[in-house]
């Protein structure tokens, strides 16, 4: 494999990405669109997110490792850690399903399915249309679309698919050029990176400086390097109407209790 001289670690991650997806089309889809998951009702989570009874739509992450990071969470269960995001009012729960980075796989996002009723987000680098059945028929309400791996050809054929398939998409950019790529009238879900996928570096700022470019009616989600109420407070001041918050609660010994924590301490600030 050439994937160790590859530029970034996103470039890496892509490669080993595609070589998944020759793997699993290789197997077709009449599996994944018979599974019993498949034939369910999606959730709104763009609704879920704007419909919140917090002071801000929150996408709790449920995720064991990163790059950047390395092991987040020796103790893991995502049954329960899913359902202490639930208890405590998150909005909807984003399953990291990357196996080789991230320690994530399908099998955690049918299990959360299985015990939440809340919208589910697949976080993982969808590249092809098949991911979008796998996503499906394993539970899941809503896929990321990482706008900066995909060219807008690619980027739509997505995104039709899941809306095909009764699913949402979470927009993500990071580069503001990349927002070129978007149909704003159709991808009313906006995510904001806050961090660098070449640098691994994170700057909120960054939210505040994409938003500035965004039309007024669209949903964005701030992503990554949310930390501390204030950093909440922050971002929603930009303009963001949500958060996607991970490592910071996957840290906690109570990730639920974290995440009120977090939300409630900026309350009555907003």
């Amino acid at each position: 494999m050439t994937i160790y001289f590859m530029n970034t670690i996103l470039d890496e991650i892509v490669s080993h990405k595609k070589e998944e997806v020759k793997l699993r089309k290789q197997k077709g889809i009449s599996d994944l669109k018979e599974s019993e998951m498949f034939f369910r009702t999606p959730i709104s989570l763009r609704s879920a997110l704007l419909e919140t009874k917090l002071s801000i739509g929150v996408i709790a992450e449920i995720k064991r490792k990163s790059p950047s990071a390395g092991i987040i969470r020796e103790d893991f269960s995502a049954k329960e850690i899913a359902k202490e995001y639930e208890e405590n009012s998150a909005s909807a729960i984003s399953v990291l399903t990357d196996e080789r980075y991230f320690g994530g796989s399908l099998n955690d996002l049918e299990n959360v399915r299985n015990v939440v009723s809340i919208p589910l987000l697949r976080k993982d680098f969808i590249i092809d249309q098949v991911q979008i059945y796998e996503a499906k028929s394993f539970g899941a309400d809503a896929i990321l679309l990482i706008a900066d791996i995909l060219s807008r050809q690619q980027l739509e054929d997505l995104f039709f698919c899941a809306k095909e398939n009764g699913l949402e998409c979470l927009v993500e950019v990071y580069k503001p050029h990349s927002l070129e790529k978007i149909n704003f009238d159709e991808m009313r879900l906006l995510g904001i990176n806050n961090r660098n996928l070449k640098t691994m570096k994170v700057n909120l700022k960054h939210t505040e400086e994409i938003i500035s470019f965004l039309p007024k009616d669209i949903c964005v989600v701030s992503e990554s390097g949310i930390k501390t109420s204030e950093d909440v407070l922050r971002v929603k001041n930009y303009g963001a109407k949500a958060i996607l918050i991970g490592e910071t609660l996957m840290k906690e010994k109570s990730p639920g209790k974290a995440l009120k924590e977090l939300v409630e301490g900026c309350t009555g600030k907003i």
